[in-house]
Parts: structure tokens; C-alpha cells; sequence
């Protein structure tokens, strides 16, 4: 038998084969009975025609659980990080089993299958490459031949789901401070948390951005709201499993920039897909305005070769409307306005 990652010959999408032995008069193990599960995203959840019911033998069946049906083929979407799949295992007599999970094109995954014993309340894992035979007994015990007796669980793998490549914050003229991030590994990531301290040791929230889940990538959050004083940032994640990660922590010190450094946009709400805007008491030169959506990504951007006090135009996307953030940048500082785009 083939139990590599490629799969045995004929077999083209990723499927888990669950096999059921039990022992025969002679000692030797027969397979007993079988079920399978093809999983592909295009596939439905819940039972549909794509699944294959049940038919119950004399005896030794094994059945894969949804909902109140019992199938002998499932087709389903790839599992989550905390998903849980139930068996079904009913006409047992008393001897010894085996259940062998055969993996078939699964490859490596950020998920880790766990089948779970609730008589020994243990937990061992399944592997995605090759075979894994769990052995067990059927006693006088109910417990040892209830029909819930196993399911699995789908755990993180031993792979961290986020790798930091760096985290930095920096103070802007505008006393705000912008917090970048770039990430190498970003596996099943929710969200991030964007927190700050005054102490370094005691945390608070500030705001946060949605994952792309495509890494490498690079984020920034503008922290309008930055207290003056000496302060602490770092970034906290947020997995779909509930997992939480934190980032190093970076130290911001205190103002000491030039007062009154803004960006004035009149009218705002903004009207006819035009965003106007002056610069109040910033010096002449080359600057990028960027405008970002809500979860911080970019939408529109121009560049600008700004002189003292003139009036700057920005067209945006006829598609665009609701809340969004100005940024005007250059290679020294970055200020940020909301605007609202009619």
C-alpha cells in the first residue's frame, strides 16, 4: 500500500480514509468496514447529494457523523483549526479493533487531526502523509463499545501560525505614531491587535487590521489618539482558533516635534470624488498621500510635490464611499486625517 503524500494511484484530491479491522475466531484482523471523506472547498458542509448515506450492516459499522446522518462517503470543505469530526461506531462485539487512517494528497497542513478516546481520554495524533492505527478493545463496559466513544479534533500543528520579520514605531510630526509590521509566516491569522503602555508591562488596546492570511506581508496602524508622553507599542494576534500571539514590544519617547502640523481637507464629507486638502505649517517638497479603507488597506495613493500653503487635489475611485484615512507621507514623518467620502 502507497502511504505516501502523493496518494495511491488513482486517487487525485485530498481524501482520509477510515478503515475499521476487528479480530476474527483465528486472531488474525479482517477489515470490517470502511468510510471515506474527499475534501475540497467547492464542496457543501452540510449533507447533500455529493454525500453517500449509511447502509448499516449485521454488525461492525463505522459511519462518519453530520448532523443526524450517518454516511459512509462524506465530501466537504478542508477543516478549521477547532473543528470536530464524529464517528460512529455501533454492532461492536467484544475483541480487539483497529481503525487505521489512511491519508491520501492532505500534504502538510496548519491543522493537526487528534483522534480522541473518550473511555482513556487520550489524544493521538493523525498523521497527513501516512497510515495511523489506533488499537482498542471491546468489553463488558458500555464505554468501551458506545458509539461516540471517538471523534477528531483538528489542532494547530506544531508550526507557528505568525513569524514577526519586524515591528516598528515610529512618532510622526503630528504627534501621532504609525506602527509597522511585516510577517513571513501568517497561518489562519484573524485579526491584529495594535496595544500600548506607559509601563511596557500593562497593556491596552488601541485599534486593529484584519489579516490577509498571504504572506509575506506588510501592515501599519496610525495611532491618532498616541499619548505624548514616553510610551510602549507591540502587536497582539489574534488566530481563528483563538490562539494569541504578541510581538516584541517597541519604545515610543516623548513629543518633542514642531506644534500644529496638520492636514486640513475642506469639505469633509467629501464631494464629486475629490479629496481637498491644505497642509498647515509643513515645509515644501515631494510627499505620497494614501488613503485607506477601514482595515487599513490602500485604496487610492498620489503623489504630491507640495508647495507652503497650496491647495492639493486627490481623486479617488468613483466605487469609493464611506470612512476612510488621509496619510501624507514623506522620508521623515507621516500625519493622518479621517475623511468621509459621499
Amino acid at each position: 500500500m502507497n502511504t505516501s503524500v502523493a496518494g495511491r494511484p488513482g486517487v487525485t484530491f485530498p481524501t482520509l480514509e477510515i478503515n475499521m479491522y476487528a479480530q476474527d475466531v483465528d486472531n488474525s484482523m479482517y477489515l470490517a468496514d470502511a468510510a471515506v471523506i474527499n475534501f475540497d472547498n467547492g464542496f457543501n458542509a452540510n449533507v447533500d447529494y455529493m454525500d453517500v448515506r449509511k447502509i448499516m450492516n449485521v454488525a461492525d459499522n463505522i459511519a462518519i457523523v453530520n448532523g443526524s446522518y450517518n454516511l459512509v462517503v462524506e465530501r466537504r470543505p478542508y477543516f478549521n483549526i477547532g473543528d470536530t469530526l464524529r464517528l460512529s461506531l455501533t454492532g461492536l462485539h467484544q475483541g480487539q479493533y483497529r481503525i487505521e487512517f489512511d491519508p491520501s494528497v492532505l500534504g502538510t497542513s496548519a491543522t493537526l487531526p487528534k483522534i480522541f478516546d473518550a473511555l482513556t481520554q487520550t489524544e493521538i495524533a493523525i498523521s497527513n502523509t501516512d497510515v495511523t492505527a489506533i488499537n482498542f478493545n471491546v468489553t463488558t463496559d458500555p464505554a468501551s463499545y458506545a458509539a461516540n466513544r471517538f471523534k477528531i479534533v483538528y489542532k494547530p500543528t506544531g508550526v507557528l501560525p505568525i513569524n514577526f520579520q519586524s515591528v516598528t514605531a515610529k512618532r510622526n510630526l503630528n504627534k501621532s505614531v504609525t506602527v509597522n509590521w511585516s510577517v513571513q509566516i501568517e497561518q489562519l491569522i484573524h485579526h491584529y491587535e495594535i496595544e500600548n503602555s506607559f509601563d511596557g508591562v500593562n497593556f491596552k488596546y488601541v485599534g486593529s487590521v484584519t489579516a490577509n492570511n498571504n504572506a509575506p506581508a506588510s501592515y501599519f496602524y496610525d495611532d491618532n489618539a498616541a499619548p505624548s508622553k514616553t510610551c510602549y507599542y507591540r502587536i497582539k494576534t489574534i488566530s481563528s482558533d483563538g490562539r494569541i500571539d504578541y510581538s516584541v514590544i517597541n519604545k515610543i519617547n516623548a513629543v518633542t516635534v514642531v506644534e500644529d502640523q496638520q492636514i486640513v481637507v475642506a469639505p469633509n464629507p467629501v464631494e464629486n470624488k475629490t479629496i481637498q486638502f491644505v497642509l498647515k505649517n509643513v515645509e515644501s517638497g515631494v510627499y505620497n498621500a494614501l488613503l485607506f479603507d477601514a482595515n487599513g488597506k490602500l485604496v487610492a495613493q498620489q503623489t504630491i510635490n507640495y508647495k507652503t500653503n497650496a491647495l492639493q487635489r486627490m481623486a479617488v475611485p468613483a466605487a469609493i464611499t464611506g470612512r476612510y484615512t488621509l496619510s501624507i507621507k514623506n522620508n521623515k514623518s507621516t500625519m493622518s486625517i479621517p475623511v468621509i467620502i459621499l
